[in-house]
């Protein structure tokens, strides 16, 4: 009781000294100053969280677009393969092709359009500029019908790879993968990591699967893109099937399933 006298006593001088309106105004001010600490603290906590949950709409939203234009970008490979395998000049199907090259031609201009209202990144990413860039060399106009369908074929192959990267580089940029619940997280890990190589091996397949039906057997290229489809799926559903976190989900079961069908089938493929 001593020690709390001695500390108080010079705050209760103090005190004394001022005017009961000066009291009031010194009390009011003390919790007043108490009471902003904790709620800055709070603000700056919610309006980070906010800008947060913002950086990733807009980054899905760039995943999205890019998305469609990787897609124009199959079907246009799978046009051209077609195209060149034939053996006349099928005039329909260049007017085909180049109506592809008309709607990626739109899909580009809107991204960028996207792009100019919110981050304005697309032009220093390396990754992006090199691809469309080099999708110019490929159109249908410049290739010729005696160019090789299967050199036409890997370049879609690497520009849809620059894509993929630019996804990932942009994905980084808008911090798609940071959330409080670690499903998310993982979710997103895995959509940038296996979900994308999937969908372009299978991609990569169904721009081939026009061979299948002509011969025999499967060509070498084929059966690496059966491979490497594989080992992607396969390595998903280690991860499915190991990951504690994912068995919370509701749908769960079913996409384990369905992960392991495909996989297995793929491998009887490959035997």
């Amino acid at each position: 009781v001593m020690i709390l006298r001695k500390i108080l006593n010079p705050a209760l001088y103090i005190m004394n000294l001022l005017s009961f309106k000066s009291k009031i105004i010194g009390s009011i001010s003390i919790l007043f100053i108490l009471l902003i600490f904790p709620s800055h603290t709070i603000f700056l906590n919610n309006y980070e969280e906010s800008n947060l949950y913002t950086q990733q709409l807009i980054g899905i939203e760039y995943i999205q677009i890019i998305h469609k234009v990787i897609q124009t970008i199959q079907v246009h490979r799978g046009e051209c393969t077609v195209y060149l395998n034939s053996n006349s000049d099928d005039k329909n199907l260049k007017d085909e092709i180049i109506e592809i090259e008309e709607l990626l031609g739109f899909r580009t201009n809107s991204l960028f359009e996207y792009d100019s209202k919110k981050l304005k990144i697309l032009n220093s990413n390396q990754n992006f500029t090199k691809a469309m860039s080099q999708f110019e060399l490929i159109k249908v106009d410049k290739i010729g019908k005696d160019s090789s369908s299967r050199d036409i074929f890997r370049e879609h192959n690497n520009i849809i790879k620059l894509l993929q990267e630019a996804i990932l580089n942009i994905s980084t940029i808008t911090q798609f993968d940071k959330s409080k619940d670690l499903r998310i997280n993982y979710l997103a890990n895995m959509l940038q990591d296996k979900l994308l190589n999937i969908y372009e091996h299978s991609g990569q397949l169904q721009g081939l699967s026009s061979a299948v039906l002509t011969e025999s057997s499967m060509i070498n290229e084929q059966k690496k893109i059966l491979f490497a489809l594989y080992t992607e799926l396969s390595s998903l559903k280690s991860n499915l099937t190991d990951n504690k976190i994912l068995t919370q989900l509701s749908n769960y079961p079913a996409l384990q399933k369905q992960t392991t069908s495909v996989a297995d089938k793929l491998k009887k493929i490959l035997k």
